[in-house]
């Protein structure tokens, strides 16, 4: 009988042994997984910053040559340099946007041209390694925003408004102040919202 109720506890102790063997393994690739697309975003982001910094080259080349009409790289039209220096960042602003063109630049999505009266508005992905607009959340009101084109002209905008919307709520990209707007648009580090940093020429 002392012989069985022992037996009986050793298979129980056993069964609890590999139950907890089982769901550490699980819990372990759960980890690595997780792990591994963190890794793989963060490689993502720094082949899209090199691959900005390739076509930032170009296109600071081209203007130093004097080029008034068009800028063109690899099947994008720049339209212009955005340049934010409270977050380090310069990037070219490419066209027309889509998907793949995102992984290249920050794109210019609808609305107003640089100078024209109406509201521009410019995405970017928020990469984690900080590519792109991957640090547009440090802006504040106040900062300055700078966007030159081709042609030698330069405007400076003011941020005046931040937040995070809804995906569905596009009516908020045709909300601007002034004469002559700016909307920069991303994801929010989740993927589930939109930051907008709105900015106007004072």
């Amino acid at each position: 009988m002392l012989f069985k109720k022992i037996t009986h506890k050793f298979k129980f102790a056993s069964r609890q042994k590999k139950i907890i063997i089982l769901l550490s393994t699980i819990a372990l690739c759960c980890i690595l997984v997780a792990a591994g697309i963190t890794i793989n975003k963060y490689c993502e982001g720094i082949k899209a910053q090199q691959e900005a910094q390739k076509m930032l080259e170009y296109y600071n080349s081209a203007v130093d040559k004097e080029s008034k009409g068009q800028i063109e790289y690899e099947g994008y039209e720049v339209i212009g340099k955005l340049i934010i220096d409270n977050i380090s960042l310069s990037l070219p602003i490419i066209s027309p946007y889509s998907v793949n063109a995102l992984s290249t630049s920050v794109c210019y999505y609808q609305g107003s041209l640089p100078g024209q009266d109406g509201n521009m508005v410019i995405t970017g992905h928020n990469y984690a390694s900080g590519a792109h607009f991957g640090n547009l959340d440090k802006l504040r009101v106040g900062d300055k925003v700078m966007l030159e084109t081709p042609g030698g002209q330069k405007y400076e905008y003011t941020v005046y408004n931040i937040e995070v919307i809804n995906p569905d709520n596009t009516a908020a990209l045709y909300k601007y102040e002034g004469n002559s707007a700016l909307t920069l648009l991303t994801c929010t580090s989740n993927g589930n919202r939109r930051l907008l940093v709105r900015c106007k020429i004072e």
